[in-house]
């Protein structure tokens, strides 16, 4: 791997789906014909949202006139309409408790009203908790398309796995130091509150730092995503290892703290690891990495989590385990020894040097089942 650094004053950008703004520098949305989504935004800028898919005529620049939407949500369905439409009146009257009308389907499942089709409760799981653990330093520019694609196919799997949870709690952090958040809690493990020139937390989580089932999901995760690098001391250092141990520290999540509340050690922990560099201290050419070892950095976790295995989980989309011809991704054993200590069914593992199609097929489709759609993760 070529450990230059690039221009510090260019940002790696990784967004999620609807993030047309952001990413239409970045690629034209064609390979979202036929994805589900909500509005025209979820698209790209050449598709237009139709029936709950991608795909017709262009999008015109009003995005929410005529938009529809179909969503399949744990025990049910549910049909919304773009706000602004004039069809909005024709939606279920939001008083009859067997109907819903929403925004968003994690919204609508997690309450405790049942659409029409439904025929058990709204969730059956608990709890968990996600961390998104993503390395914005200068070298992943090179992965950005792929990484972008990613979260586009993650996005409705995301949405769907966790609607089975009662409880959520959905973070984001940097493998570095957040520039974006207020001085004190710029910090490793810190996060994500708020992007360029918006206040994540203050604008969809009610100020906390992380997502839950009380917040639209889609807006939120949407600004959290739009931060990027700021260039400050320290951010082209990326630690995954001990960004991850940081952000479900005793100390972050305290009373007051900057991650106040969102682990949570008796609910599941589902982690979601994107590099392309090894973690490793000593064999860096600039001392970058995290310190200790991967058998120091699992019991850590292990701990945390109550001593409950089968309740952690990771998905890690990273460099091969050993130096790959024509990659740029750079030979990454540590991690991958790091992963190989979770249980295998609790993992998932991707070459970030693989191309998109793979890597929106194949490993979206192990992320879905990290969350065993089909019942609650540790049970």
């Amino acid at each position: 791997m070529a450990w230059a650094r690039r221009d510090a004053s260019r940002s790696t950008l990784l967004a999620l789906t609807g993030a047309v703004a952001l990413l239409t520098g970045c690629f034209s949305g064609g390979f979202l014909a036929g994805k589900t989504c909500q509005s025209n935004a979820d698209c790209g800028p050449d598709l237009r949202c139709e029936n709950g898919l991608c795909g017709g005529s262009p999008a015109t620049s009003d995005d929410s006139v005529g938009e529809t939407s179909t969503s399949t949500t744990a025990g049910g369905s549910s049909s919304t309409v773009g706000p602004g439409s004039s069809t909005d009146t024709t939606s279920p009257a939001t008083t009859d408790p067997s109907t819903s009308s929403s925004t968003s389907p994690i919204s609508e499942t997690s309450s405790e009203t049942t659409s029409a089709a439904t025929t058990g409760p709204a969730c059956e799981c608990d709890a968990i908790d996600v961390l998104v653990v993503i390395d914005q330093s200068m070298s992943m520019e090179a992965f950005e398309d792929k990484v972008i694609a990613v979260f586009f196919e993650l996005f409705s799997g995301l949405e769907e796995a966790i609607s089975n949870y009662c409880s959520y709690h959905v973070g984001f952090t940097f493998a570095s130091e957040i520039g974006h958040n207020d001085e004190k809690c710029q910090g490793l493990g810190s996060l994500i509150t708020k992007a360029s020139g918006e206040d994540c937390a203050a604008m969809h989580t009610s100020g906390r730092p992380y997502v839950d089932e009380t917040d639209e999901l889609g807006p939120a995760l949407l600004c959290i995503a739009g931060a990027g690098s700021t260039n400050i001391e320290g951010e082209q250092n990326p630690r995954p290892a001990q960004a991850l141990l940081n952000a479900i520290s005793p100390e972050l999540n305290a009373p007051g703290a900057c991650n106040e509340g969102f682990f949570r050690p008796e609910a599941p922990l589902a982690i979601l690891l994107i590099t392309d560099i090894d973690d490793d201290m000593d064999n860096h050419p600039d001392g970058y990495g995290s310190p200790n070892d991967p058998n120091d950095w699992f019991p850590e976790l292990f701990e945390a989590n109550n001593f409950t295995p089968e309740n952690i989980s990771i998905a890690a989309l990273i460099g091969p385990e050993t130096t790959q011809d024509g990659c740029d991704a750079g030979a990454s054993p540590r991690l991958h020894e790091f992963v190989g200590l979770f249980i295998n069914d609790n993992t998932a593992v991707a070459n970030i040097c693989d191309d998109a199609d793979t890597l929106t097929q194949e490993f979206v489709g192990s992320l879905e089942m990290l969350f065993n759609t089909q019942g609650c993760m540790g049970e």
